[in-house]
């Protein structure tokens, strides 16, 4: 699972969590894969290409209502529209996942208060994961949105476990392991693998971890750096009884030019030069304390630049 500020909707995670599977939005265009990079087609909905730039590790094929996916490591995924009677479903979800080697990996969805819910991931000897939601009554004619998530990894082998996703208004507070037959909260609570806080704009603020690791995060203001929320600092500590043992904190620091912005010219192809070099930095400031040995303050700077070259008709965007 991912988090992301710019997608707080509730997908069922909780707001902002994603599940990380690739998927396809006909009606937008929009390709989002696994890793969570997204990109724009064009062309006809039966040969969809992708909008400049072009990346080079991937191609597309629609095939049999199917849009299959073909990464340069040699791994496969294909994407359908599951057919479900209660719904009109509109996205192509992952169906089927393809190693290089040939194992294939099997995603199966069921509909829970009218949406598609991941219930099942398998490969072709077992079930790797089976996921439990809860079926609510729906609110006002609105669709409900679960409080709480089972995921159980491997059942029915003996090494089989499973965990407990809790949510509150939506956004998802605690996860701990669990008895998948029932729940105890005084148990989960104890046995809580993660605690999350958020903000009066429920935007992720806190992480309590085992092992007294926390990690927290500060936003920027509103439009004080750029149009897009973004991260003012993060800082990881750990403590035992309440002692601080360590703390690390990392600043960010942006320049006034975002390329990755809806106004700024790599949204428009057509207006980048070809060779010409293109950069956004981000300068990231680290500050470490420890007050085990002696007192010492590391400071380093790390720079991310986005760089976008073009050569004949091609354009590349790189990290």
């Amino acid at each position: 699972m991912s988090y992301s500020l710019l997608h707080l909707q509730d997908v069922g995670y909780g707001k902002g969590f994603d599940d990380n599977l690739s998927r396809y939005d006909p009606e937008s265009r929009l390709l989002t894969l696994s890793n969570g990079e997204q990109y724009r087609l064009e062309g006809e909905a039966s040969e969809p290409a992708f909008c400049p730039p072009t990346p080079l590790h991937i191609r597309l094929k629609m095939l049999n209502g199917a849009l299959w996916i073909y990464y340069k490591s040699g791994a496969v995924e294909q994407l359908i529209i599951p057919q479900a009677k209660v719904i009109a479903q509109k996205y192509y979800l992952l169906n089927r996942v393809f190693s290089p080697a040939g194992h294939e990996i099997l995603f199966t969805y069921i509909v829970i208060n009218g949406r598609l819910r991941l219930a099942q991931i398998k490969d072709a000897q077992q079930s790797l994961v089976e996921i439990k939601w809860p079926s609510l009554h729906q609110v006002d004619g609105q669709p409900p949105t679960p409080n709480h998530v089972i995921l159980t990894v491997w059942p029915g082998l003996a090494q089989s476990y499973s965990l407990l996703l809790q949510k509150e208004q939506g956004k998802l507070t605690r996860v701990s392991q669990c008895d998948k037959n029932s729940i105890d909260n005084a148990r989960c609570r104890a046995g809580a693998l993660c605690e999350i806080g958020y903000d009066s704009r429920d935007r992720l603020t806190s992480l309590c971890l085992p092992g007294g690791i926390n990690e927290d995060f500060v936003y920027c203001a509103d439009g004080a750096v750029r149009p897009l929320p973004c991260m003012a600092s993060h800082t990881t500590r750990v403590t035992d009884n309440q002692r601080e043992l360590y703390r690390q904190t990392q600043t960010f620091q942006f320049t006034g030019v975002d390329f990755l912005t809806a106004n700024a010219p790599l949204s428009r192809p057509d207006m980048l030069t070809p060779g010409k070099i293109y950069s956004s930095k981000i300068t990231i400031r680290r500050d470490n304390r420890s007050p085990l040995g002696p007192a010492a303050k590391s400071l380093r700077a790390a720079m991310i630049v986005i760089t976008v070259w073009s050569a004949r008709s091609t354009r590349r965007r790189s990290r």
